[in-house]
């Protein structure tokens, strides 16, 4: 026989449409012109419908054979959401920082901005991606210039998206001195070397030199690494 599929409760939000609802008016659910219909043939088991969510929450669809409820189910929305990969990266070195979208209309395109809860520690190149269609992700690259914060929340925001956030966690540098111990006679002046690994050298890297009595001796006060630059000066 014909089923009739009525939509009978809506709380707390609205949350079907498309093919079983081709309409949606402002305060109720519509199906069409009139209840939307399943047809079952002759021997057929089962009949398909389409479902599309448009806003979060759970509605009850009820099955009516003729004026008779002989079934229902529930529908459950779920909202489309943002994430962000957390990460760890070295002072002065970059690393991929992965957004990824859950739900949504994965058919188009979508742009996401990117920021950090706190300026000077990390960058990320770019700000602000675009999460090609039919795919779900995007990568950025994220560099850490500072160990001012050991831990920076990085959040991902866009239309018609929860925002998601993750953490990008700094870690020190290996660093070699050459010499080490530094040895200078009295009213002498040395230079000295500071290396950084080549894998971690991927981004630009200040270090402050601070000395521990500097009635005995003075240093430079800070020690600058261009990106790819592995040593330098004191």
């Amino acid at each position: 026989g014909i089923v009739g599929l009525h939509h009978v409760s809506h709380e707390p939000h609205r949350g079907l449409a498309g093919t079983m609802a081709r309409r949606l008016n402002t305060g109720q659910f519509a199906f069409g012109d009139q209840p939307h219909q399943a047809t079952f043939q002759v021997n057929e088991a089962e009949t398909v419908l389409t479902v599309t969510g448009t806003n979060a929450g759970t509605a009850t669809v009820t099955v009516y054979s003729g004026a008779v409820a002989v079934a229902s189910f529930d529908v459950t929305v779920s909202p489309a959401t943002l994430s962000v990969a957390s990460v760890t990266v070295v002072a002065g070195d970059e690393a991929p920082l992965t957004v990824t979208r859950a739900g949504g209309d994965q058919t188009v395109a979508l742009t996401v901005t990117l920021t950090a809860d706190y300026a000077g520690v990390i960058t990320m190149t770019p700000a602000q991606v675009t999460i090609p269609a039919g795919q779900d992700s995007a990568v950025t690259v994220v560099s850490a210039q500072s160990l001012e914060r050991p831990a920076v929340t990085v959040r991902a925001t866009a239309a018609g998206y929860t925002a998601g956030a993750g953490t990008v966690t700094v870690r020190a540098p290996t660093l070699t001195f050459d010499p080490d111990p530094v040895a200078v006679m009295l009213g002498e002046t040395v230079t000295a070397v500071v290396r950084r690994s080549s894998s971690e050298a991927a981004a630009t890297l200040t270090l402050t030199l601070v000395e521990s009595d500097t009635t005995v001796f003075t240093a430079g006060a800070q020690v600058t690494f261009a990106a790819d630059q592995t040593e330098a000066t004191y």
